[in-house]
């Protein structure tokens, strides 16, 4: 990895867990606000995602990617979810994060790419343009 190389092992060691945790828990709050909730509600669950049990004492226990696969399929579903840009950019952007999920995670990336197509599965079929 050229993360440890660039800040060398010890600071990679300290710092790289909070980072990665912290990355998503914002890209939690950005997936939040696309589903038109308060800022107040976003921030308590990218809060939740943060800090949940299971992701967390993975990056304590140095499985990091686990978190990481969490934030991009958290931007992956806020580039589906949201109304601004073209489409086709927002699905290119959405290929890229689940492409990084897959790349990250191997089979935990696979399983949550799948949650993925469920989530734009439904998205789909609850759009008003499809009824």
């Amino acid at each position: 990895s050229v993360v440890p190389q660039l800040i060398g092992n010890v600071y990679y060691g300290k710092f790289f867990v909070p980072f990665i945790l912290s990355f998503s828990g914002i890209c939690g709050i950005v997936f939040f606000r696309t589903l038109d909730i308060s800022y107040t509600m976003a921030t308590i669950s990218s809060i939740a995602v943060s800090l949940n049990g299971n992701y967390f004492s993975n990056a304590a226990w140095g499985v990091r990617t686990r978190s990481t696969v969490l934030g991009f399929l958290f931007l992956a579903l806020a580039t589906i979810n949201t109304k601004r840009g073209h489409w086709t950019i927002r699905h290119m952007l959405a290929g890229l994060c689940l492409g990084v999920t897959i790349i990250e995670g191997a089979d935990n990336g696979v399983i949550m790419c799948l949650l993925f197509s469920a989530f734009y599965f439904f998205k789909i079929l609850s759009d008003k343009k499809f009824i």
